[in-house]
């Protein structure tokens, strides 16, 4: 059951008259309820320090959050991560030698155009316009298809016609 929907009617507020109150005032005096419930929150969030901090106290920050977390003594989690390893694909010594020197990978000239090749027909432009030259190629096959059909019905109606002609004779 839908409970029905309790409107209250609105107040006119009037500012500049006689009380001299502001708009904070007279927000607080119409809704008491909301301001408790707003400052109750605020008890419950934690106090935080609005200090500013020093260069080095950001420096220090900044180097705990580089530094690799330590694991927890969790044998179950580890276990777990090392089974993960042995399951997924491991990279080569090569490529890791690689990544940690820098060095870029040596291409062919010829793998290179194959791989330009490949990404070029991977292109959205470049299947469409292939989709719509596979329909283009589809629909001619279908019209002379048909052509064929009624060339070689109107070889029969031909022959059949020159059948009836000899048959009158």
């Amino acid at each position: 059951m839908d409970q029905p929907v309790i409107s209250k009617k609105p107040v006119l507020l009037e500012f500049g008259t006689g009380t001299k109150k502001s708009l904070a005032d007279l927000f607080k005096q119409k809704n008491k309820k909301l301001i408790r419930n707003m400052g109750s929150r605020d008890n419950h969030l934690p106090k935080q320090d609005h200090k500013e901090k020093t260069k080095e106290e950001l420096i220090e920050i900044r180097k705990n959050m580089v530094k690799a977390p330590k694991l927890e003594k969790r044998p179950d989690v580890i276990q777990i991560k090392i089974e993960d390893k042995k399951n997924s694909k491991e990279p080569s010594a090569a490529l890791m030698e690689r990544l940690a020197t820098g060095q870029r990978v040596r291409v062919s000239k010829e793998e290179m155009l194959k791989l330009n090749k490949k990404n070029y027909q991977q292109l959205p432009e470049v299947r469409k316009k292939q989709e719509e030259e596979l329909k283009r190629l589809e629909k001619q096959q279908r019209i002379q298809k048909g052509r064929d059909y009624e060339r070689g019905r109107s070889t029969q109606n031909i022959r059949d016609r020159k059948f009836q002609y000899n048959m009158d004779y």
